[in-house]
This record gives C-alpha cells, sequence and structure tokens, in this order.
C-alpha cells in the first residue's frame, strides 16, 4: 500500500473515526475532545479553535498534526512563534516511547498517537480520508491543464488496465483472508464479504467485524438444536451488534413490538451466551442518508446469511457464473435476482427501529445492490475460478463486472471526469468509476505521474 500523505492523514482528526476513543496522551493523560477545531490550509498548525480536557483540566487553542513524533522538531516548530498556541501534538505512528516536545516558549506540548485509536486499517480508511481531503479543498490533478489532448482510446486503454488493477487488488484481499479461514470457508469469506459491502463507508468494518464475530458454524451448530430461521439469525445479529434498544425508550408501537419479538426469541437460544457482543458505539449512523443505517442494513443482512445458509445463495451464484452459453446480460439479471431482499412488515417501513414512515421503500437499493456485486460477487467468484481452475467463472465474472452500470458518483469522480475526462467518453458503467477511483488513490494523490500511463505520455 502507498504511504498516504499527512494531508490525507491529518482527516482522521474527526469524530467519524475518534469520537468513542478513550484518548490517552503518550504520557497516560486522558484526553476529552470538545471541540475538534477547525481545519486550516496556510501555514501554521493544522487545526485552529479546538477545545480538549487534558487531566480535568481545559484547553482552547490548535493542534499540529505529522505523521510521525520527530517530524516536529524536524519542522522547526519548537523555533517558531507561530507554534505557541498549540495544545496538543497528534502523531500516526512512529512514537519512539521517551521523546517531549516544546514550543518556542519552552512549554512542553502532549502528544497523542492516533494510530493506537484507530479501530479498522489505514488501508481502509484511505477512500474515506481522500474523500474528506476532497471535500475541504478544489483539489486539481497535476496534470489537469495538460491533458487536453490525450486521445479517447488512451484514456479507455489505460482505464481498462486500472479496474483490473483495482479488481487484482480486491481478489488477493479476499485471497488472504480465505486462506485464515479453518470451516466453510468459500461460504463464511461470501457471508463477510456481502456484509462489508452492505456497510458501506461508514460502516463497512463495522458489519464485517459482525460477520467475523457471528460465523456461520455458529448458525450451523443452532440449526442442530432448532430449526434456525431467518427471524433467528436476525435477532442473534442485533444481539452481537449491540443495537437491541430499550423498549422504554422507543416512541413507535410498532418498534416495541419488534424489539420485544427480538429478545422473546433470543430468550429461547441457550447458545446466545457465547456470542461477542460488539461496542455499539463502532457504528456510524447517517441523518441525511437514513437508507444507510447500520439497523436496516444488520436486517438485510439476516436474509443474506438465511439464504447463504438454506438456499444456496453461493452456489446459484457459481453456477450462474459457470453457464458457458448465457448471455452477460442474462447473468446479470440472474445475479440481482439471487441478491434481491424480499419484502418485510417492518423494515419496509423503518431505517432504524424508531424511525417510522408512512412510504414503503425497498429494503436494499439499486446502489447497494451494485456495491455487493463489484464488491463482493465479482471478486470472490474470480477468486473461486482461479483457486479451482474454472477460469470460465473467473472471465464471466470479469465480463459481467463490465456491464454493470452506475448509479452514483462521489467527490473524486466528479472531479476526475471534470479534470481527467473532460466529457470526451461517458461514464456510464461501475468499472470506469472504479478506475477513477484507482487512478486518484493510487497514482494521482501521490503525484505518480511517471507510473500512470497518461503521464508517462504527458510528462516524457
Amino acid at each position: 500500500m502507498n504511504n498516504p500523505k499527512e494531508d490525507i492523514l491529518r482527516h482522521l482528526w474527526h469524530p467519524r473515526y475518534l469520537g468513542s476513543a478513550n484518548l490517552r496522551t503518550t504520557d497516560n493523560k486522558k484526553i476529552i475532545i470538545k471541540q475538534f477545531g477547525n481545519l486550516e490550509r496556510g501555514s501554521g498548525p493544522d487545526f485552529r479553535n479546538a477545545k480538549i480536557t487534558i487531566d480535568g483540566k481545559d484547553y482552547t487553542g490548535d493542534i499540529e498534526f505529522h505523521r510521525e513524533f520527530i517530524d516536529w522538531n524536524l519542522h522547526q516548530h519548537q523555533n517558531d512563534a507561530n507554534y505557541n498556541n498549540v495544545i496538543l501534538h497528534l502523531v500516526y505512528e512512529n512514537y519512539l516511547g521517551n521523546g517531549e516536545i516544546f514550543t518556542d516558549l519552552k512549554r512542553k506540548i502532549p502528544t497523542v498517537i492516533l494510530s493506537q485509536f484507530i479501530n479498522r486499517p489505514i488501508d481502509e480508511l484511505i477512500e474515506e480520508l481522500s474523500k474528506s481531503e476532497f471535500h475541504s479543498q478544489n483539489k486539481t490533478i497535476r496534470c489537469a491543464q495538460k491533458n487536453d489532448n490525450i486521445s479517447v482510446n488512451e484514456i479507455n486503454s489505460w482505464m481498462i488496465k486500472l479496474f483490473d488493477e483495482r479488481i487484482k487488488q480486491k481478489v488477493e484481499k479476499f485471497r488472504k483472508r480465505f486462506n485464515e479461514l479453518q470451516n466453510n470457508k468459500w461460504h463464511q469469506l461470501f457471508y463477510e464479504a456481502i456484509f462489508e459491502a452492505l456497510g458501506f463507508l461508514k460502516n463497512r468494518n463495522a458489519m464485517k467485524t459482525l460477520a467475523e464475530n457471528t460465523d456461520l458454524n455458529y448458525f450451523i451448530n443452532l440449526q442442530k438444536n432448532i430449526e434456525s430461521s431467518q427471524n433467528q439469525i436476525e435477532a442473534i445479529l442485533f444481539y452481537s451488534a449491540n443495537l437491541i434498544p430499550n423498549e422504554n425508550e422507543l416512541l413507535s408501537p410498532t418498534a416495541k413490538i419488534k424489539t420485544h419479538e427480538l429478545k422473546s426469541i433470543l430468550n429461547e437460544i441457550v447458545e446466545v451466551g457465547t456470542i461477542k457482543k460488539m461496542d455499539k458505539h463502532i457504528w456510524r449512523s447517517a441523518p441525511t442518508r437514513p437508507a444507510n443505517s447500520p439497523q436496516i442494513r444488520i436486517a438485510i443482512g439476516s436474509y443474506f446469511v438465511s439464504d447463504i445458509l438454506s438456499n444456496k445463495m453461493f452456489e446459484n451464484m457459481i453456477e450462474i457464473f459457470s453457464n458457458p452459453i448465457t448471455k452477460p446480460e442474462t447473468k446479470l439479471i440472474m445475479l440481482e435476482e439471487i441478491i434481491k431482499t424480499p419484502t418485510d412488515n417492518f423494515w419496509d417501513y423503518h431505517y432504524t427501529f424508531d424511525s417510522e414512515t408512512n412510504l414503503k421503500h425497498a429494503m436494499l437499493g439499486n446502489e447497494r445492490k451494485i456495491d455487493i456485486l463489484m464488491n463482493a460477487v465479482v471478486p470472490i467468484a474470480i477468486l473461486f475460478g482461479e483457486t479451482n481452475n474454472n477460469f470460465v467463472v473467473s472471465e464471466n465474472a470479469n465480463t459481467v463486472a463490465k456491464i454493470i452500470k452506475t448509479m452514483s458518483s462521489n467527490s473524486i469522480n466528479d472531479a476526475m471526469e471534470k479534470q481527467f475526462i473532460k466529457n470526451k467518453i461517458s461514464i456510464d458503467f461501475g468499472w470506469q468509476n472504479q478506475s477513477l477511483l484507482q487512478l486518484y488513490n493510487n497514482y494521482c494523490q501521490f503525484e505518480k505521474c511517471n507510473e500512470c500511463e497518461i503521464g508517462k505520455i504527458i510528462y516524457n
């Protein structure tokens, strides 16, 4: 993985990643964040007007972020009066264990090592952090003013290579996880991949952790004692996620009934006590996008688990890709039918337990179906084909991936279309969006123009 720039990493200083963290300084003093401060782009400290409490004492001032502890002195901040109002030094990694830093006024500044408090691998956060950086500035890629004469064929050729590169990275990630698993390897891997895709950006890692904590072996063993149903699977998932609310806190009568039903189901399952419960604070809600709430995503996931266990969802997927006769368009329709969720009397009218709506909505929207196809179904099918020397499956999965339509964009894709594509080609397919993300995240943000096929043309 490329080492992300400091400009990208400093977006870790955000309630999304640290809101529930029990932060401590390198000398073990407790920190409470009252106000994260405002990101600054000029000279001087990275964040202004922050408010924190250290060991019970309140501080208001600036915060400086560095990748490594030694950067404070390397950048000569100890001799710069512009940093005299710094109240906290944030470091991503590489604290030597006995260092101290001081302002120009010889005041000691406490340090926090952020990597100790981030519960997700940094390579899983790069896209989120990159988007945050894009939102905080109008980012311009290096070649934006020099790529006008690049041809359509050159762009298309490079984008195909970028998509293949991105798919290979996903396949290798799943291969590594597959080799770690012991039992029901393909089904468990598929389960985890679907849950990870359901989590989207904010809850991707939390959903994957939930799938690991409630692995398929648990549900299989449960079936030996009782006839496991989707309702029981749903109850267990919500129990492990630690998201079953207190009935007294709910306003909706239907939500009270639903919660009571889940708890009644759990009371009948003796083995539920063996399940690991998650910290509920790791779940991230999206008030402006209720369809992304973790509650409805877990409810959707319960149907997928039931289909994997009882309806041979994984086997059906492989069978579709194994067919040498059906057209890619037909295969895609069949795959979309497999990941289609049924109607649910409660969740068709709720996004969370206590957010009842009058209008019926689809539990799983088209955007998330595409996310599951691109980030779970396709790479796992490719891995299955490669592992079992069934290259028909791998080739068909690659072909289907190229015809999946795009449904939405994001700030990075929008910027890359304006600065790189420039209306030369139409972005109609998911693989094209994936290519542009790959281009920015692995080349443009690091200005690795000498490794970019377009950069070689422009700068060589």
